[in-house]
């Protein structure tokens, strides 16, 4: 079995941070969750999450502790035990850049 070739942009660094989150469902009905970012990159999130999501759908997201408040599009949704993995693409200008190490977020040692 071949390895499957990585097509992203941007590296992504692992990281471990809460993430408010809100999406509308197929009914039109206003959905929140706190959910954990598993890594970060320029242009997009990896989230764990207890609910599927619709590709395509859009979210709103918050994460104080990385800088990122916006909305994003779902581009990927996969089962993961009892969980799913949701990878965003963060929309229009947003962008995320590290504001110091991965290490100085997670012990809150860094400068904004």
């Amino acid at each position: 079995m071949s390895a499957r070739k990585d097509l992203r942009r941007q590296g992504r660094q692992s990281c471990r941070q809460p993430v408010a989150l809100r999406w509308s469902d197929a009914q039109g009905n206003d959905k929140y969750a706190n959910v954990v970012a598993l890594d970060v990159s320029e242009f997009g999130l990896s989230l764990q999450t207890r609910e599927a999501l619709p590709l395509r759908s859009r979210v709103q997201l918050r994460a104080a502790k990385l800088g990122i408040q916006g909305e994003a599009t779902v581009r990927r949704c996969a089962q993961s035990g009892t969980q799913y993995v949701i990878g965003v693409e963060f929309g229009g200008s947003m962008r995320w850049k590290p504001p110091c190490t991965i290490d100085e977020i997670v012990l809150g040692t860094g400068t904004k």
